[in-house]
């Protein structure tokens, strides 16, 4: 039970939208098997069968947008990117304002008010515009090309019904503007980088457990998002205390900041991870019954700020280069500890980077990523503990800043 729930724990944070739960990936569970175990190919009487052809075929694009709702993930990357078949918002709303018969007009306005409304971004440019309502194609990693409704003091509304008549008033409008990522492409010609998840993660757990209580006194914070940049910081706190004759007092406490980013450049291609957290924690246990009561005698603090991201490079190999820093503190440093680790994921692959353990001060790695799919995972994580064997106080710190940067092979 414990294997399991440790590994659903870190598959959560891996990739938040797995289904790896399913398909064998967990030991059995009293016996059962996971679901994916008991099924063949197809994997279910009702799956849809694979498609007759290969994914470059004509027919695939036009399954696309026939169901495009089904496929507004690819749909959102697709919307500026450099090569394939090419689909501009601004070429959306030219079409809707051509000199067309009425009813090929209407289309067009309808089919750049559905597009677009993915898209839309309700105030004047990529610096000022309202970020509490975004549009469905922020939270895809990728996305290149957004639309802006050019009032800075637009507020956007809270359904889709009105999120699409901006769009429509925006395709017919000729004043508005359409704006991309500003970062040119690094990468070489013909080479590509799709993220395939993203996971930032912050978290605090404390923890006091004195011999009177039938369990620990615990609090945790948990921060993450797909949105970036992401900013969070988080504390948690936990204290506990026995009377004679257990005789027992424990507290811990800790903090932990995180700010991650992911960059694109105007193709949509993943070009940058960037991470900066910072731990802290302190940890005390007082009691005269020293040696007795340890398992339910103690007090402790985790830590962690830390990203996961799943991407896969195609067409060409890339370079890469991990440029970090790292400072520890307290009354024992060495309970932080900070690691970059990129592999390739799949068995059988040779390790490009893998716990990379970080030591006080500045490090750079740096190497070629062949195409296939691979994890970057940047850690900054620790922790302080006493108990009735070993009761104390006292506390640890760290910091850890990282960026992966993707870039042309002979660079």
């Amino acid at each position: 039970m414990a294997n399991a729930l440790f590994r659903i724990h870190v598959g959560t944070a891996v990739d938040p939208d797995g289904v790896e739960a399913a398909s064998g990936k967990l030991p059995p569970l009293l016996g059962v098997r996971p679901n994916g175990a008991y099924v063949t190919s197809p994997p279910a009487p009702y799956a849809d069968p694979a498609l007759p052809w290969s994914g470059g075929d004509p027919r695939t694009a036009a399954l696309v947008r026939t169901f495009h709702r089904a496929h507004a993930e690819e749909l959102c990357r697709a919307m500026g990117r450099a090569g394939g078949e090419p689909i501009e918002l601004l070429s959306l709303r030219e079409r809707a304002q051509d000199d067309l018969p009425p009813e090929d007009r209407a289309a067009a306005i309808a089919a750049c008010a559905e597009l677009a409304a993915r898209h839309l971004r309700f105030g004047k440019d990529a610096t000022t515009y309202d970020t509490a309502h975004e549009p469905l194609c922020a939270f895809v990693p990728g996305t290149a090309q957004y639309a802006y409704t050019g009032d800075e003091d637009d507020v956007g509304p809270d359904d889709f019904e009105g999120v699409r008549t901006a769009a429509e008033t925006w395709c017919v409008a000729t004043t508005t503007t359409t704006t991309t990522s500003s970062t040119t492409s690094t990468l070489p010609s013909g080479a590509r980088v799709e993220v395939v998840t993203v996971a930032p993660w912050a978290w605090v757990g404390a923890t006091a457990w004195t011999p009177d209580r039938p369990s620990a006194v615990y609090h945790e914070f948990r921060g993450t998002s797909q949105t970036f940049p992401y900013e969070t910081t988080g504390n948690a706190a936990a204290a506990s205390s026995a009377a004679p004759p257990w005789d027992g007092t424990g507290s811990s406490d800790g903090t932990a900041v995180h700010a991650s980013d992911v960059r694109f450049d105007a193709a949509g291609n993943l070009v940058a991870v960037e991470i900066a957290g910072e731990v802290s924690g302190h940890a005390s246990y007082a009691t005269s019954r020293v040696g007795r009561d340890a398992y339910t005698s103690k007090a402790s603090v985790g830590l962690a700020s830390q990203i996961f991201v799943r991407f896969r490079v195609i067409g060409g190999p890339v370079s890469y280069t991990v440029a970090s820093d790292v400072g520890r503190s307290g009354d024992f440093p060495a309970s932080t500890s900070s690691y970059v680790a990129l592999a390739p994921v799949g068995p059988g692959d040779e390790i490009v980077l893998r716990d990379g353990t970080r030591e006080p001060g500045q490090h750079f790695d740096a190497g070629v990523l062949p195409p296939g799919e691979y994890l970057y995972h940047a850690h900054l994580g620790g922790g302080v503990g006493f108990d009735a064997d070993a009761p104390g106080a006292g506390g640890a710190a760290g910091a850890f800043a990282a960026t992966l940067t993707l870039g042309p092979a002979g660079g």
